[in-house]
């Protein structure tokens, strides 16, 4: 049976070879086709990249059940030897898993997504700055544009959807090392969020001269921790109930003039920022204020082009 089986397997190779242009039929035999030797860092890097990309498509559960390893390492094309030696056990590979996603999740902004909602403003919004009812209406309406782009942005972002679960459930995770390692770096990639948006807030307040109601009572620090939880709980709602987040309706808000669509999404992050901000009655409204700040909005690519810019130094520094 086994003469039968080689002899058949032979004139195979043969057929097989004939047909594809190889010479000798021993050749498939003598020169397997291998994968490139990779070092233990290099398989580590390629199966963690591999785990990522499955994350990115299927999404991200604690229990990580959807994982199969041979699937994974044929993905990162790696050896299933080495890929073994480094985790003996699936559950091995998911903790380091659930750790290489929580450290290197970076909650990024995105410049255009701004930069499309502002150019939706009416032009006589910004020619408007010169009286105080004005700039009342234009700071509103750019806070309620901004916002909404912000949530459509983190609503379709696998990222944000990631560490929105993590957050909420790495405490499900056994006590230990492991735990303690992806609170610490859910925590930094959350304080380099808030460090944005603390900058951020700056920027327009400054720019549209308000100023904190009552620094020892809410300070810029206090105003970013607490529009960052308010955007993080209501973006987890808004994954089961989209409609009660980000529904619309209406309205006048904040002391602005101009009706426009609100949701609660945008209603909550603006009540945050105009309950702790106020105009700044020491800034002085004249023709050169007038025409920085027009300046400043009549190229909103630069300005927040500088903002970024100057975040990005910061977060190096």
């Amino acid at each position: 049976m086994a003469t039968l089986v080689h002899t058949w397997y032979f004139k195979y190779q043969v057929s097989f070879c004939h047909t594809s242009g190889v010479s000798d039929p021993l050749q498939l035999q003598r020169n397997p086709r291998r994968r490139p030797r990779l070092s233990d860092a290099d398989t580590e890097g390629r199966m963690l990249a591999a785990g990522e990309r499955l994350i990115a498509t299927q999404g991200l559960s604690l229990s990580l059940e959807h994982l199969r390893m041979e699937e994974l390492i044929t993905d990162a094309g790696v050896s299933r030897t080495s890929s073994y030696r480094r985790w003996p056990t699936k559950d091995l590979y998911a903790a380091d898993l659930l750790l290489h996603v929580a450290e290197h999740t970076q909650l990024t902004d995105d410049l255009t997504v701004y930069l499309d909602a502002t150019s939706r403003l009416a032009p006589d919004l910004v020619t408007g700055i010169t009286t105080p009812q004005g700039r009342r209406d234009l700071i509103v309406e750019l806070m309620r544009l901004i916002t909404a782009a912000d949530f459509t942005l983190a609503l379709a972002s696998s990222t944000w959807r990631g560490f929105v679960m993590l957050r909420a459930a790495h405490g499900g995770l056994p006590d230990g090392t492991l735990r303690a390692r992806v609170a610490a770096a859910l925590s930094a990639t959350e304080r380099g969020f808030q460090s944005r948006r603390e900058a951020a807030l700056r920027a327009a307040a400054g720019l549209m001269g308000y100023r904190l109601r009552d620094a020892s009572s809410v300070d810029w620090p206090d105003l970013a921790l607490l529009t960052s939880a308010s955007f993080t709980g209501l973006l987890i709602q808004a994954y089961s109930d989209p409609d009660a987040v980000l529904g619309e309706s209406t309205r006048t808000a904040f002391g602005s003039t101009r009706a426009a669509p609100w949701s609660a999404a945008t209603l909550a992050q603006a009540f945050l920022f105009f309950g702790a901000a106020e105009p700044d009655p020491a800034v002085a409204w004249d023709d050169e204020r007038l025409a920085t700040t027009g300046a400043a909005l009549g190229d909103l690519r630069a300005t927040l082009g500088a903002l970024w810019v100057a975040d990005e130094q910061r977060q190096r520094s």
